[in-house]
């Protein structure tokens, strides 16, 4: 994997109901939320373990079969 990697607006991320905008303020968020946590503790790395990150994408994949791309 790639520790301290974080992409805004990746795979998966486009909306058709909210503002790009304000999505990726959160996603911003969320990451400067995970480099305080890794400076408060510190830690030098923060990364998803490798069974997670499949799990996620297994679910994701699963839920986006019967969507209208799917």
């Amino acid at each position: 994997m790639m520790p301290n990697f974080f992409m805004l607006y990746g795979p998966n991320t486009n909306l058709n109901h909210h503002s790009i905008i304000f999505m990726i303020e959160c996603q911003s968020n969320f990451i400067l939320n995970c480099i305080r946590h890794t400076e408060n503790n510190k830690f030098s790395t923060i990364e998803v373990e490798p069974n997670v990150c499949k799990e996620y994408n297994v679910m994701i994949e699963n839920s986006l079969k019967n969507g209208v791309l799917g």
